[in-house]
């Protein structure tokens, strides 16, 4: 896993569960654009063979929930499926349970990956990655690149979230 920052010198207009627009700042920027003050990206990749997807969880500042024990989430979270879509590659759920509420998810997401293709969703519902058939659905023919599941995740934050990473160990 490979993660990193970005510091945003540009707005985000989000329709939920549709499509999000970069562009820069003018007047018709949506009011949670003007909000937005970076983004914090990752990759992932899993073999199709060996995709045991990736727990449930909440997306948020560790930093801040290990040394103030306080809950911060991305405004929006977004998956961006690089390769290695179609059957048996692990889709991602996602539900309409946020921290702290009071009772449990009454609505479920499902998104089934595609080459290039894109998601996002607000930043604090919980979500995971589920597993996948065992065995490539791949034909020999194909690149390596291709029996991998690979993505781009990014977290839009209202807030730096930068002050814990200095001294964090992204492994161990």
């Amino acid at each position: 896993r490979l993660e990193m920052w970005l510091k945003m010198q540009l707005s985000i207009i989000c329709y939920p569960w549709r499509n999000v627009h970069l562009r820069k700042n003018t007047k018709k920027s949506s009011p949670m654009a003007s909000k937005i003050v970076g983004a914090e990206w990752w990759v992932h990749t899993r073999p199709h063979s060996a995709n045991l997807g990736h727990p449930l969880h909440f997306d948020t500042d560790e930093w801040l929930l290990n040394s103030k024990h306080e809950v911060s989430h991305p405004i929006v979270s977004s998956v961006l499926y690089l390769t290695g879509g179609g059957a048996g590659a692990g889709s991602t759920i996602v539900f309409d349970q946020a921290p702290h509420a009071e009772g449990n998810a009454t609505q479920v997401w499902l998104s089934e990956p595609k080459n290039n293709h894109f998601m996002n969703f607000p930043g604090n519902l919980l979500h995971g990655v589920l597993p996948c058939v065992g065995g490539s659905t791949t034909s020999d023919n194909d690149s390596d690149v291709d029996k991998n599941r690979l993505t781009l995740m990014v977290g839009f934050w209202t807030r730096d979230v930068t002050k814990g990473m200095k001294n964090r160990k992204l492994y161990g």
